[in-house]
């Protein structure tokens, strides 16, 4: 039995070596067998799929056709340089990779057809496809100078955590990516076609192509300076830098959306002489600069540190710096709606000679300033802190500093167009709109001298609910309103066309209109001396319900009321025509219309001396109800004058 059993295994035996003897003979070509892992190089021009060396100690150069050279292999390897096999003429078609976890220097397919690969946990220098066609990409996880596709056609990567230099796609076409959680300096894409972008947390250097086309975008969560198309015909955003540290500059002269370091830490300047939509700066640190001479909307640092400054001779909207610290500017010479610094630090500027809707600093620190010369709607620095001005010699609707606490100064629109509000509940200085055209509003609920419109046309109001002096439209056109509920000296319109009022409800001396046009109102429930238009034309009212001397009209013409149920000494009307009421319900010596022409009455239910109408023309009364127990104090009606007279004497019970 155990000799029977031996047959067999003896006849195996000697097959295997004639097997071995006649390979022995045979010629030295090598038949395209895979003899499978661990196995000896089967050489090269070899026909069909083949594998070389997986897992096994390459220690010579290897050069295969389609298909893979060398996992975990150590020594140089190539596949495909315009060749099949040794053949160094021929061009490769299908598929190449080389050398996933191997070691030296590592090049795949110069003008060659199909994708490629290169290194995925290597290290040596690697080279990918120049003049190739194909996918193509080079060293994930890999260390050393990785190169991908100068002048080739296909989707380009490199290095994504990899250690070394790193760059795709001069003169290339496809998309490209460089080095994404990789250190080194990395560029992408002169002169090159596709869409690209370097760096996402990576370390080094980064740059993206200069006169390429397509989508780019450098360094999210990267450190070292960051560079983005420069003179590129880049038809495609632009991005870099979000959250990355270093100098970052996106698209001079380049074309496509652009957006510089959002979280960033670095100078950045974002599109001169460039096309697209342009953005620097969210939550980042460093000087911010966008887009001088371009063209699309622009947008510099939101939440962000340093100097910041948006598109000087520029077409889009423009933005700057809300939530930022540092000196920013918008827009000189420019077109498109601006912004300013909602929530920022730093001194602001907004559009002078510039087209489009200007705003400045809403909520923001440091000296503000919107569109002289400029075209647009503008507006500057609600809950802002600082010197404010809005617009001299410009066109469209203005305001300055609402809710702002505005440690400074604010002017809106000398010599402007469009209409113009200063400052509710703002604090500082506050002028509005000398030689403008437009609705002028100035300081409602703020604190600091107001004054509207000398010389300027539209309506004009100023400072409900404010501490300060405030003066509106000398030599003006338009309606004219003066401090409701202010506090401080009150001016409305001296040689102005329109009708003006002065402080309902205000503290502080009031004036309406010398030498103006229009109807004029002073002072219902308010506090200080009140007069109304020397020399004007129009209804004119001073103080119901208010306290201090009030005064209206010496030279005017048009109906004149003052001071129903106020206190104070109160006249109307020297040598003015008209209807002319004093003090119904009111305290003070009462005095109207001496050389007037109009209907004069003067004190029903008052107090105090009362005199009507010396030398006047027309019906005159005066005091009915205010003679007896209820009045005090020598009362005259009429010394030559004309017209129906009554002095009422009856007691009252």
């Amino acid at each position: 039995m155990k000799i029977r059993s031996v047959r067999p295994l003896v006849v195996l035996l000697v097959c295997v070596a004639a097997v071995l003897a006649l390979s022995a003979s045979a010629e030295p070509h090598k038949a395209a067998v895979d003899v499978g892992p661990l196995s000896v190089d089967v050489g090269p021009l070899s026909v069909g799929p083949q594998s070389v060396g997986p897992l096994s100690v390459d220690v010579g150069p290897q050069a295969v056709g389609p298909l893979s050279v060398g996992p975990l292999s150590v020594g140089p390897q190539a596949v495909g340089p315009l060749s099949v096999g040794r053949s160094p003429l021929s061009v490769d078609v299908g598929p190449q990779a080389v050398g996933p976890l191997s070691v030296g220097p590592q090049a795949v397919g110069p003008l060659s057809v199909g994708p490629q690969a290169v290194g995925p946990l290597s290290v040596g220098p690697q080279a990918v496809g120049p003049l190739s066609v194909g996918p193509q990409a080079v060293g994930p996880l890999s260390v050393g100078p990785q190169a991908v596709g100068p002048l080739s056609v296909g989707p380009q990567s490199v290095g994504p955590l990899s250690v070394g230099p790193q760059s795709v796609g001069p003169l290339s076409v496809g998309p490209q990516s460089v080095g994404p959680l990789s250190v080194g300096p990395q560029a992408v894409g002169p002169l090159s076609v596709g869409p690209q972008s370097v760096g996402p947390l990576s370390v080094g250097p980064q740059s993206v192509g200069p006169l390429s086309v397509g989508p780019q975008s450098v360094g999210p969560l990267s450190v070292g300076p960051q560079s983005v198309g420069p003179l590129s015909v880049d038809v495609g955003p632009q991005a870099v830098g979000p959250l990355s540290v270093g100098p970052q500059a996106v698209g001079p002269l380049s074309v496509g959306p652009q957006a510089v370091g959002p979280l960033s830490v670095g100078p950045q300047s974002v599109g001169p002489l460039s096309v697209g939509p342009q953005s620097v700066g969210p939550l980042s640190v460093g000087p911010q600069a966008v887009g001088p001479l371009s063209v699309g909307p622009q947008a510099v640092g939101p939440l962000s540190v340093g100097p910041q400054s948006v598109g000087p001779l520029s077409v889009g909207p423009q933005s700057v710096g809300p939530l930022s610290v540092g000196p920013q500017s918008v827009g000189p010479l420019s077109v498109g709606p601006q912004s300013v610094g909602p929530l920022s630090v730093g001194p602001q500027s907004v559009g002078p000679l510039s087209v489009g809707p200007q705003a400045v600093g809403p909520l923001s620190v440091g000296p503000q300033s919107v569109g002289p010369l400029s075209v647009g709607p503008q507006s500057v620095g609600p809950l802002s802190v600082g010197p404010q001005s809005v617009g001299p010699l410009s066109v469209g609707p203005q305001s300055v500093g609402p809710l702002s606490v505005d440690v400074g100064p604010q002017a809106v629109g000398p010599l402007s167009v469009g209409p113009q509000a200063v400052g509710p509940l703002s604090v500082g200085p506050q002028a509005v709109g000398p030689l403008s055209v437009g609705p002028q509003s100035v300081g409602p609920l703020s604190v600091g001298p107001q004054s509207v419109g000398p010389l300027s046309v539209g309506p004009q109001a100023v400072g409900p609910l404010s501490v300060g002096p405030q003066a509106v439209g000398p030599l003006s056109v338009g309606l004219q309103a003066v401090g409701p509920l202010s506090v401080g000296p009150q001016a409305v319109g001296p040689l102005s066309v329109g009708p003006q009022s002065v402080g309902p409800l205000s503290v502080g001396p009031q004036s309406v209109g010398p030498l103006s046009v229009g109807p004029q109102s002073v002072g219902p429930l308010s506090v200080g001396p009140q007069s109304v238009g020397p020399l004007s034309v129009g209804p004119q009212a001073v103080g119901p319900l208010s306290v201090g001397p009030q005064s209206v009209g010496p030279l005017s013409v048009g109906p004149q009321s003052v001071g129903p149920l106020s206190v104070g000494p109160q006249s109307v009307g020297p040598l003015s025509v008209g209807p002319q009421a004093v003090g119904p319900l009111s305290v003070g010596p009462q005095s109207v219309g001496p050389l007037s022409v109009g209907p004069q009455s003067v004190g029903p239910l008052s107090v105090g001396p009362q005199a009507v109408g010396p030398l006047s023309v027309g019906p005159q009364s005066v005091g009915p109800l205010s003679v007896g127990p209820l009045s005090v104090g020598p009362q005259s009606v009429g010394p030559l004058s004309v017209g129906p007279q009554s002095v009422d004497v009856s007691p009252v019970s």
